[in-house]
């Protein structure tokens, strides 16, 4: 895959066959390249191509200021909700929920503990969907050595 421009040391831009112009992501995949070389594909994890030219945008904004940890806590996440619920999530899922966690994670550090008021509604009301959360939760509190509370879940 040719190296179109490098976002940061783990994701890349690229087209792919069809000339769309993509987002690839691995660990270190451009470490020590240059614009115009070839990452082997052997070093890409995950590779997020958008119709949508805005979602494209946004998506390489977000990966170009966030460390590689959200994004595959992010892609952990929406893969077991995705099984859990057979379903397909949109694909604005990447792009939100990778901005949540890691919002929700500095805020947590840095002291910030925000109540989720309608926690008992939502594990009412979505179960499933509530029970993927405090899935997700367990995850990224082990992931980034926290201890969030339940209340993230919602």
């Amino acid at each position: 895959m040719l190296i179109k421009k490098i976002l940061n040391n783990n994701v890349i831009l690229s087209e792919n066959t069809a000339k769309q112009e993509i987002v690839a992501m691995g660990c270190g995949i451009a470490f020590k390249k240059k614009v115009g070389e070839v990452v082997t594909d052997s070093l890409i994890d995950k590779i997020y191509t958008y119709s949508d030219h805005e979602m494209l945008e946004k998506l390489k904004m977000l990966l170009a200021d966030l460390p590689i940890e959200y994004m595959e806590i992010s892609n952990e996440i929406i893969s077991m909700a995705e099984k859990k619920l057979n379903k397909k999530l949109n694909d604005s899922i990447y792009i939100s929920l990778t901005d949540h966690i890691h919002m929700a994670v500095e805020r947590f550090k840095n002291g910030n503990f925000v109540r989720n008021m309608m926690v008992w509604e939502t594990q009412r009301f979505y179960p499933d969907e509530f029970a993927i959360g405090k899935e997700a939760v367990a995850k990224i509190n082990k992931k980034f050595t926290i201890n969030m509370p339940e209340d993230e879940a919602g």
